[in-house]
């Protein structure tokens, strides 16, 4: 059996078949095979289908993933606080963004407990869930004029400012996202994800699936 691996930070990985998948503390999910050990080679190998967890991980294991992303965005950063520092701080917390709101993807897919047909109508009615799928069409259109879709949380899409940073007692530092949601007072970007997380652990609890 071949070496796994994090695609994203290159750490060793259990395999799937000797542990529950947890993922990787860098919060990638995607593993690949690390044949270079036993191929005398370079380079390594995509994993098998079947270890193509990305795809295939039910929503469980998504949910799981929400929360150590988001514990990663949170936790104080001792990189470089300057702009290439806040650039990647700023990626990590719109690609949460993106996982929050299609969150409700893998609900769907799946189905736990018959859920399907409340899912959509629960983010089309939760302030927070419209906020970050405008968010996510912020980062995805530089121009959101072009988008086809219409904003959710408001008449017009959210701003979203320059990141500064803020040192903590520990000596790290942590990023602040300024969003401004229309005809609203500005929050701060990990706020919003957290409140996004929020949400969703609401609902489960309220559908009664484990959270």
């Amino acid at each position: 059996m071949s070496t796994l691996v994090c695609k994203g930070c290159g750490s060793l990985r259990p395999h799937p078949s000797d542990a529950e998948f947890v993922p990787c503390p860098c919060g990638e999910t995607r593993l690949v095979a690390n044949m270079a050990a036993t191929m005398g080679g370079r380079g390594d190998l995509s994993a098998t289908p079947s270890l193509h967890l990305n795809e295939q991980r039910d929503w469980r294991v998504r949910w799981r993933e929400l929360q150590a992303v988001l514990e990663r965005v949170r936790t104080p950063r001792t990189d470089d606080m300057g702009l290439e520092g806040l650039d990647s701080a700023k990626s990590d917390l719109l690609q949460l963004f993106v996982k929050i709101w299609h969150f409700k993807d893998a609900l769907k897919a799946e189905n736990p407990g018959g859920v399907r047909p409340l899912v959509e109508p629960f983010a089309n009615n939760s302030a927070d869930l419209k906020l970050i799928a405008d968010l996510c069409n912020v980062e995805k259109h530089v121009d959101t004029q072009s988008t086809a879709h219409s904003p959710r949380s408001g008449s017009a899409y959210p701003t979203v400012g320059m990141p500064t940073a803020r040192s903590d007692a520990q000596g790290g530092w942590i990023m602040h996202l300024p969003v401004t949601p229309e005809g609203r007072h500005e929050r701060d970007g990990v706020e919003v994800a957290e409140a996004g997380i929020a949400a969703w652990r609401a609902a489960l609890m309220r559908w009664g699936l484990p959270c």
